[in-house]
């Protein structure tokens, strides 16, 4: 600090004219330099020259109050380019956080749009319900009526065999169908399927289509090489179906259902066998 205040002095030495100049370099090495600008502040009646050394003093002072060590700027440096760091990946995730928000956003927009029209959907259901209702009941009489008619035509031995359940499904009990544990059709079991395709040809019934469903008792199969009574429904539902399509009733209106012995429309007997489970179900859906 000492070489550096001389440095100063002797090119403020230099800069400033005066015919004292070999004394001031003389006071300069004999007193040190802040003794000599100390003195020669105190003794010397030039302004310009008490200026000049006072900015001298205030420049060094402040040189050396600002003054660190380079490691300590290092550390500043490196301490600013970590906040940095992690101000950007703050930024980043603050980024992906609202691209998130406005994603879920769009996403519940939609959904509220889609609930508004199934609840407008639903409220239209509900005006149009007690005219289907209607419908359906006057369905369901022309139904039994010529049901009743079909059943009249049937041998002695199976009257009765084909009734209308109070759900309003066509009920044919198996015997009048099939032999039992088998899904062939009875030679004389056509002429009553035939019935039945007329009946659903009828133009009551254009504007639905027909499931129809194979029902079973609970004797577990044994002898007649179904892996179960689920499987010997399912191949009977399908050989009526078979038939009414062979009869003229379009393929695309009808689909099958089986039940097994899971769905019998009277308590099964202590040792099963209910003639009345053992059955096909011809029931009529509404197409829209």
């Amino acid at each position: 600090m000492l070489l550096r205040s001389g440095f100063i002095c002797v090119v403020m030495e230099r800069i400033v004219l005066s015919k004292r100049t070999r004394r001031t370099r003389r006071g300069i090495r004999k007193t040190g330099a802040w003794r000599f600008f100390w003195l020669t502040l105190q003794r010397s009646k030039e302004a310009e020259m008490k200026h000049i050394i006072l900015a001298v003093v205030v420049c060094e002072f402040l040189f050396l109050c600002g003054c660190v060590p380079w490691w300590t700027h290092m550390d500043v440096v490196r301490a600013n380019e970590n906040i940095k760091k992690i101000y950007e990946e703050k930024e980043k995730a603050m980024a992906l956080m609202d691209k998130d928000m406005r994603t879920a956003k769009a996403k519940a927009e939609t959904l509220q749009v889609e609930n508004d029209l199934l609840k407008q959907r639903v409220a239209e259901l509900e005006k149009t319900l007690p005219d289907w209702e209607k419908k359906i009941k006057e369905l369901q009489g022309i139904t039994v009526k010529k049901v009743e008619k079909i059943d009249a035509e049937l041998p002695q031995e199976f009257k009765g065999k084909i009734t209308v359940t109070d759900s309003g499904a066509i009920a044919v009990e198996g015997e009048v169908l099939f032999p039992l544990g088998q899904h062939t059709l009875r030679p004389e079991a056509k002429k009553a399927v035939e019935a039945l395709a007329k009946l659903l040809l009828s133009p009551e019934y254009k504007d639905y289509y027909f499931r129809v469903d194979g029902h079973t008792d609970n004797v577990p199969i044994r002898v007649s090489g179904y892996e179960s009574n689920w499987h010997l429904s399912a191949m009977r539902a399908l050989s009526v179906l078979k038939e009414l399509k062979a009869q003229g009733v379009p393929e695309e209106r009808m689909f099958i259902g089986a039940f097994g012995e899971f769905k019998p429309r009277v308590p099964n007997e202590a040792r099963g066998g209910t003639p009345k489970n053992r059955r096909v179900e011809i029931t009529i859906v509404r197409s829209k």
